[in-house]
């Protein structure tokens, strides 16, 4: 086997009464690209992830709309199920289970739904799904990263908490998950996560200094990129390679404190 090599993909193919129809509602919903088009099949890919689109033929399935009902149930896991979920409602999709927060055996996990204007229903969730179990997560070997739940949490000095919490949660899509102040009016100290990372804000002059600086690895730079600047966050420095294989976004909160975020690039073979 060459060093290039990759396991096997699964996939899932959507039966449709029209694939070209589909492949067009899947690209401005899902913001999808076209891989390939064969007419009755199209092959599409969401941030890397495959799927396809094909009109049945010779009793190889039946769409939901001939079958009476959804004929398989599509999961779809990414940083943001929040904004997909949106995405795809705003562009015609039928909300059938608002995205929240469940309580699983692995811990939290935000997940919503919706039926598709073809019939087929889809579960969005975040990824924590994809990741082991703590007691089945082998201990780590020098070559090989631990897969294990965060244990260090960044943490930023702030000025005002209603303006930080606007650009935190309001621009880079962060939740807040607690807030403690020792008196009503003290300075405020903050748990905030998004997609399982989480960052303490804190309003006391102690706990450290203005001008921080961390570094977040997430799914797609690009993808989170687009998603800010739409919600009106202008980054510091926009998504592009850096020499030692990741791809990078630099965004400046407003007391100066540096958030960067990046995504492995895979190397050219």
């Amino acid at each position: 086997m060459s060093s290039g090599a990759r396991g096997p993909a699964i996939s899932v193919m959507l039966a449709v009464a029209d694939a070209t129809a589909a492949a067009a509602w899947y690209t401005r919903a899902f913001g999808a690209v076209e891989l390939w088009s064969l007419g009755s099949v199209v092959g599409l890919e969401i941030d890397g992830a495959p799927f396809f689109v094909g009109q049945p033929e010779g009793g190889q399935g039946r769409t939901p709309e001939r079958a009476g009902g959804p004929t398989c149930r599509v999961e779809v896991f990414c940083d943001d199920p929040d904004s997909f979920v949106r995405r795809a409602v705003e562009s015609g999709a039928r909300s059938d289970d608002p995205v929240r927060d469940h309580e699983a055996p692995w811990g939290r996990h935000r997940q919503g739904g919706f039926v598709d204007p073809f019939g087929h229903r889809w579960l969005v969730g975040d990824r924590s799904p994809l990741r082991p179990s703590p007691e089945r997560v082998a201990a780590p070997s020098p070559e090989t990263p631990s897969r294990q739940a965060q244990t260090v949490t960044p943490q930023f000095r702030i000025t005002e908490s209603k303006r930080s919490l606007a650009f935190y949660v309001d621009g880079l899509g962060f939740r807040v998950d607690w807030e403690h102040r020792f008196e009503p009016g003290f300075p405020v100290f903050m748990g905030l996560s998004r997609a399982g990372q989480s960052i303490f804000l804190s309003e006391h002059t102690g706990d450290c200094e203005i001008g921080g600086a961390a570094y977040f690895v997430i799914g797609d730079v690009d993808v989170y990129c687009r998603e800010i600047e739409s919600r009106g966050i202008v980054p510091k420095e926009r998504p592009e390679d850096a020499p030692w294989g990741a791809r990078e976004m630099l965004v400046v909160d407003p007391d100066g404190n540096r958030l960067r975020f990046a995504n492995p690039v895979a190397a050219e073979t």
